[in-house]
């Protein structure tokens, strides 16, 4: 195979069946991105911008049309530059998201949440219904190179999350669908292997010792932000990782190593930390095609006796698959439920569909965020499920911040998962104290002596947050900012993904880049100490 991921096609209708708004085309070839999608020769540009305009009269007043076209046309700019380095139509992705999308709706009668991780920052993508949110309306910054960039060609990426009890009829709808157009559906497989603490169980019971050792060695192997330490690391350290052996640990192996039966011990466990030790279906991954799944996978069955993938995903990828997630959530459930409750009781009325009722009564675009008794539910703990706070961790975020408004919330859910630095106040500390007293900010710039106009830069990118950077796209917003590193796209990425993924090396270049850029643009080293020690050091801790 070439390994060249393709991307699974659905029919385009009859170009006579489409809706055509002559008013709105010819606004559109005003814009040099959209009327190279509606006059190039390929048919899923132009089914694409077709949809995408249909929609405008229904989801955009007219006041809006100038800066939505504009970030449409920006958009295009990207799908067509990606189009080009990936040699196919990555429009195609959309529409074929956007059949998943309808068929979800109409077929499994599942309801879909509005939109998870970068793909709200698309114009298109809302305007698809794809996701729910209008990126330009959230009152918040919602870039669109977060979602793609020609600059980084990478294969757009959608998250959906659907009604967990609707899991296997959403499954069973969309694997009908793809077998009638001669492609199918298969869920992604996984693969679990033998962490640190399950080797040394698994070492100890192969060798004769008494469990009780092995338990014992395993309850001093540290579990670090959720990840095992390796035994490795344990026994060794790991200077790269800036880490210590564990000398209790190391002791111990040593003091079993003399004697007869243990003396193998270390080695053993160590052959058997990682080997694979079951298999799984993935969370929410399945891989679609356009041919006999056979021609490229293989399929076996999981344990519960689904059929699952036999490559793993990132093999699945290198044969040319594409995975599409769909997500299986708590929250959506109780939603659907509480509106199927909210029918029987008559209390709300059916529109004819489970995707206009919902519209009518539950979209984004409809539900009310601002009464302050649904705030005091929230932050006095009585509401039975708040979705991604139903955790000790989202307790105490909301304990904390006592949000009252949607921004705040948003600030909550990022702000609890930053660590923070070692010896520094936690970043979600440091937000309420702000939230509290704005001055503190406002004090506490002028003591890293900042001066009037430098405060007002940080202004514009952290006021609405209370002064805390509490997201990526803060942070790559700071980084772009002319007046203080001036990062262009593929830079910002570099800071991102130092930071997120924990790339040291990374990390250390954007470091070295920012105030490097940030000199040559006149950037006094106090603001960009500011930035990059108060804001952007803190997404790493």
């Amino acid at each position: 195979f070439d390994k060249v991921q393709k991307i699974p096609l659905t029919p385009i209708p009859n170009k006579k069946n489409w809706y055509k708004n002559d008013n709105l085309y010819n606004i559109a070839k005003q814009y040099k991105y959209i009327n190279e999608m509606i006059t190039n020769n390929e048919s899923y540009d132009k089914y694409m911008i077709n949809m995408a305009l249909s929609k405008i009269p229904k989801k955009i007043v007219k006041e809006d049309y100038k800066e939505t076209f504009e970030r449409i046309d920006l958009e295009c700019q990207q799908i067509l530059g990606v189009s080009k380095v990936r040699k196919q139509p990555i429009s195609a992705y959309f529409t074929t998201m956007k059949k998943n999308i309808d068929i979800i709706w109409e077929k499994a009668e599942s309801l879909i949440m509005p939109g998870r991780g970068s793909a709200g920052a698309y114009m298109i993508n809302f305007l698809l219904g794809i996701t729910q949110l209008n990126p330009l309306k959230q009152g918040v910054e919602l870039p669109y190179f977060r979602f793609i960039h020609q600059s980084k060609p990478e294969m757009p990426d959608i998250d959906i999350d659907i009604c967990s009890h609707k899991k296997d009829k959403v499954f069973y709808e969309l694997r009908k669908y793809y077998q009638s157009i001669g492609g199918d559906i298969v869920r992604v497989c996984t693969f679990g292997t033998e962490t640190a603490k399950s080797a040394i169980q698994t070492a100890i019971r192969g060798l004769h010792i008494n469990s009780d050792i092995g338990l014992y060695l395993s309850s001093l192997i540290p579990v670090e932000r959720g990840k095992v330490w390796s035994i490795h690391d344990c026994y060794y350290g790991n200077a790269k990782n800036n880490r210590k052996s564990i000398t209790e640990f190391k002791n111990a192996v040593d003091e079993y190593h003399n004697d007869e039966q243990g003396k193998d011990l270390l080695s053993v466990a160590l052959k058997i930390e990682g080997l694979v030790n079951k298999r799984s279906s993935h969370a929410a991954g399945v891989l679609i095609v356009n041919e006999p799944f056979t021609k490229r996978n293989a399929i076996m069955k999981a344990p519960n006796g689904e059929l699952i993938s036999q490559y793993s995903l990132h093999d699945a990828e290198q044969v040319g698959q594409i995975k599409y997630d769909v997500l299986c959530t708590k929250a959506c459930s109780c939603i659907q439920l509480t509106l199927e409750m909210l029918l029987k009781y008559k209390k709300i009325q059916w529109q004819g569909s489970l995707q206009a009722t919902y519209n009518k009564y539950l979209s984004p675009n409809v539900i009310d965020t601002k009464t302050k008794e649904m705030w005091d539910i929230l932050n006095k703990g009585e509401l039975i499920s708040a979705f991604q706070f139903d955790s000790p961790v989202g307790e105490k975020a909301i304990q904390m911040i006592k949000p009252t408004s949607l921004l705040e919330a948003t600030d909550a859910n990022n702000l609890m998962r930053l660590m923070g630095q070692e010896g520094k106040e936690p970043p979600m500390d440091k937000y309420v104290r702000y939230k509290k007293d704005i001055n503190e900010w406002y004090k506490e710039m002028k003591e890293a002596h900042l001066n009037s106009n430098e405060i007002e830069i940080v202004k514009k990118h952290l006021l609405n947050n209370y002064g805390v950077c509490s997201t990526q796209e803060g942070m790559m917003m700071l980084s772009m900012d002319n007046k203080i590193s001036g990062f262009d796209v593929p830079e910002s990425n570099i800071l991102r993904a130092g930071v997120s993924k924990k790339n040291k090396e990374k990390y250390e270049k954007a470091h070295k880049l920012f105030y490097e850029k940030g000199k040559q643009l006149g950037t006094r080293k106090e603001l960009l100490d500011y930035i990059w020690n108060g804001q952007i050091a803190m997404q790493k801790g």
